[in-house]
Formats: C-alpha cells, sequence, structure tokens
C-alpha cells in the first residue's frame, strides 16, 4: 500500500500553504471524510471536528467542515482542544467520527489532519488509503457546491472528557508544574488537575497561535525541571503541541522519557496483577537499559516499528495492557488506543500520591545507555543483505558490543535515507560501532 497524502505514522502533515494543505485540497478532503464516514455503518451521525492552536487550525478546520457538509454530513464543531480529548470524545459520543487538526510537535508553520473512527481509533493503513482514492475521485466543484449539512458549536463536550478522565482521582494536596506547550491542552490540563484537588503551576506559555511547541513542552523539558525544584513541586508534566505525549519530571528534577514512565507502569500494574500475560509493548528505538530492566523484573517486553500507532496495533494484537515508546506516548488500552497525556500523568501522580511515596522514590532503577543515530542519504533503497560488506560489518560490530549493546537499522518511510541507531553502555564503542557501519553505507549505495 502506497499512501499519497496520508504518512506512514500519523495522519496528514506538511506546511500550510503547501499541497495537500491548502483551501481547495482541505475542502476536498472534507467531502472525502464526509463521503467516507456516509458509507460508513454510523451514516447520519455528526462529526466532531476540533483543531489545536495554531493560527491555520481555525481556517482549516472551516474548509473541512464546509466540505464535510456538502457530503450531507452534519459537524460539530468542539473547538480548541488536544488529540486525545477528540479521540475519546468519538468513543463516548453518538458521532460517525472525529476529524482533529493538528501536526502534534511540529512548529506552528506546520499543520495536519488526524481522523478517528466512532470508536475513538485512528484509522487504519487501509481506510486513510479509501479516503484518498475518495479525495482523488474528487474533481473540484470548489466553491459552489452546495452545503447540506450544518455545524453547531460543541466546545461544551470538552467538560465531558475531563469528566471520564479524572473519573475516581484525588489529587488533594499534590503540586503539578506544568507545560502544555502553548498547544491545545493549555485551558484543558489545568481545568482538570484542578478539579481533582492539585495545586496546578503553568510554566509554559500561553498559546497566541504562533508560539506552540516554541523552546517548550515535551520537546524542551529543561525549565520544567527548574520550575519543579524551585516551586518545591511533587512532579511536573510536560506535553507536546496536541496533549498525546508526556515527559515527566520528578520532585528531584530529574526528566523521565517514555521509556522510563512506562517501565515505572509497568512495575506497577504487574505488582497489582493488571499487566496481561507480563509483557509490554515498546519500540525498536526504547533503550537497551530499559528493556533489560523490564525483563529483570520478569517482564517481557515485545518490540514494534517507531509510532505510536504500531504500539497501539500491537497492544489490542496481543491483548497487553501497557504500551509506550521513548518520545513519550503511552497506550494504555484500557482507557483509549492511542497516547493521551493527561490521563497518563494522572497516573504517575495517583502512583506517588495514593502511597504516600516522592515520585523519585519510584522511579526505575536503570541509566540510559548512550546511543546515537546516525542517518545516512543513500541514492538507492537496496536491501542491506545486498550491500557489499554490510553482513559481515553487521555480525563483527554486534559482537563488539556484545549484550551491553545493540544495533538497530532501518530506511526512512518518507526520504533516502538510512538510519543506523547504536546503543551501548561503552559510549566509545557505541561511537566506533555506528562510524563503523556508516562508512559501509557510504561508499557502496550513498549519494
Amino acid at each position: 500500500m502506497i499512501k499519497r497524502i496520508f504518512r506512514e505514522t500519523d495522519g496528514i502533515r506538511g506546511k500550510v500553504g503547501e499541497e495537500p494543505l491548502t483551501e481547495r485540497s482541505m475542502r476536498k478532503l472534507g467531502r472525502a471524510i464526509g463521503e467516507y464516514f456516509i458509507r460508513s455503518d454510523r451514516a447520519g451521525m455528526p462529526i466532531l471536528i476540533g483543531h489545536d492552536s495554531r493560527e491555520s487550525g481555525k481556517w482549516i478546520s472551516r474548509e473541512l467542515a464546509e466540505g464535510m457538509m456538502e457530503s450531507d454530513c452534519d459537524v460539530w464543531d468542539i473547538g480548541e482542544v488536544s488529540t486525545p480529548c477528540m479521540g475519546i470524545l468519538t468513543g463516548a459520543e453518538e458521532v460517525a467520527g472525529g476529524v482533529m487538526v493538528t501536526a502534534s510537535h511540529n512548529p506552528a508553520s506546520d499543520n495536519g489532519v488526524k481522523v478517528f473512527d466512532g470508536r475513538g481509533d485512528k484509522l487504519t493503513d487501509e481506510e486513510e488509503i479509501e479516503i484518498e482514492k475518495l479525495f482523488f475521485e474528487d474533481s473540484g466543484g470548489y466553491p459552489d457546491q452546495q452545503v447540506v449539512g450544518e455545524v453547531l458549536e460543541k466546545s461544551s463536550l470538552v467538560d465531558d472528557y475531563i469528566e471520564l478522565a479524572m473519573k475516581g482521582v484525588d489529587l488533594s494536596g499534590m503540586k503539578i508544574c506544568t507545560d502544555n506547550a502553548a498547544g491545545g491542552g493549555y485551558g484543558i490540563v489545568r481545568k482538570a488537575l484542578e478539579k481533582v484537588g492539585a495545586t496546578v503551576v503553568e510554566v509554559g506559555p500561553k498559546p497566541d497561535g504562533t508560539n506552540i511547541n516554541e523552546g517548550c513542552g515535551a520537546l524542551h523539558p529543561e525549565k520544567l525541571a527548574e520550575a519543579v525544584v524551585r516551586e518545591g513541586a511533587d512532579m511536573g508534566v510536560a506535553f507536546d503541541g496536541d496533549g498525546d505525549r508526556i515527559i515527566v519530571v520528578d520532585d528531584k528534577g530529574m526528566i523521565w522519557d517514555g521509556d522510563r514512565i512506562t517501565s515505572m507502569l509497568a512495575v506497577w500494574l504487574k505488582s497489582e496483577g493488571k499487566l496481561a500475560g507480563d509483557v509490554v509493548v515498546m519500540t525498536e528505538y526504547s533503550n537497551l537499559s530499559a528493556v533489560q530492566f523490564l525483563e529483570k523484573q520478569g517482564i517481557r517486553v515485545d518490540k514494534v516499528i517507531n509510532g505510536d500507532r504500531a504500539v497501539a496495533a500491537e497492544c489490542k494484537k496481543i491483548g497487553a495492557a501497557l504500551g509506550g515508546e521513548a518520545s513519550g506516548h503511552i497506550i494504555y488500552p484500557e482507557w483509549l488506543s492511542a497516547s493521551d497525556g493527561l490521563f497518563v500523568a494522572t497516573l504517575v501522580a495517583r502512583m506517588a500520591h495514593e502511597r504516600g511515596m516522592k515520585l523519585s522514590s519510584l522511579s526505575p532503577d536503570y541509566e540510559n545507555y548512550p546511543s546515537k543515530l546516525w542517518n545516512i542519504d543513500v541514492k538507492e533503497r537496496k536491501p542491506l543483505e545486498g550491500v557489499k560488506g554490510w553482513n559481515e560489518g553487521l555480525k563483527r560490530w554486534q559482537e563488539y558490543l556484545g549484550a551491553e549493546g545493540r544495533v538497530f537499522v532501518r530506511y526512512s518511510g518518507t526520504e533516502d535515507l538510512l538510519r543506523i541507531l547504536v546503543e551501548a553502555k561503552d559510549a566509545e564503542k557505541m561511537k566506533e560501532a555506528g562510524d563503523g557501519l556508516s562508512e559501509i553505507v557510504r561508499k557502496e549505495i550513498g549519494k
């Protein structure tokens, strides 16, 4: 399957004003999405639409909504929200599906579109290709197509999401610093945490339409770490622009990536007898030291390719209760088949609060191995086993690293790049192996 506008990992994403993120194409996409849902078993139900804090989100949402109405669909506009909010509401409300306008952790100059079905799941590759087919079959008609459906303002539904996410949660007495990356979760997170008794100190900037992810949020948690220590807070949480991934800071100012969050939750779930099959799903980019730590706890790690959608799919396939990736996407299928930063943040906070312990005392006992990613421009995406010297070189360097190191290699899904990830307890060995393997590739198929 080759997708033409949807990306390999998660929806549509690109530069605003460039195809397909133009007014005409967004209107066409809206019609295609509307037509797709009309043909589904939820025909006749409205479609939810929302956007993060980018200034382009409003006009893109408008064009998508116009297109969906031209396909005889009603649209419920929930306004500026997080992606997890959209996911939960599409599963909780009587709707055909949902459309989220966001480019996640990308800068404000980018935007994108994610589509959810009526169960709250992101569409599969096959379903996205069905929408693409409808999109490319559309001969145009903009702007003269007759509008049939209507748009209703439904921002009040966000309160339903908060009620569901905070059900049974009590964080009374906790002080939590937050950085929402000037994104779609800015208003939601504070309201939710204060609702369950936490004192919230907002560290990140207020959204202005242009500052999303700019030196803040999950990509830049250093200021949050300083604030947690300065404020004497119990913890800090940094979200990305659409609120679906988090980085946590403990009470001592230590930054926890997604691997550490996943490891902590996995150990807790196992102790509670809630880790189905004693297995957790992680990605090939998860740090080797985290994997080895979990294995020592009697927890098997099932690895998949990068991307939260791949993690979610594997959780569903094997019945796993937890999955995660280093970037901060944590999948807790009992709640949602995608990552919800707010929900996971409350899980982490509850672990400490309910036990009367400092979060730092619950940190998994391991140190990340040094790692580095080599990106090599290639003139052809040739199978590596056919590259002269590769098999021998890979075997030699893997033996050199031994059990305290590893090599993971894959071609980029969108560019003519070969990515070589090397991890090792010994940083010098890591660098030697990466340089050696990179040289083989550059010599034989490099640009």
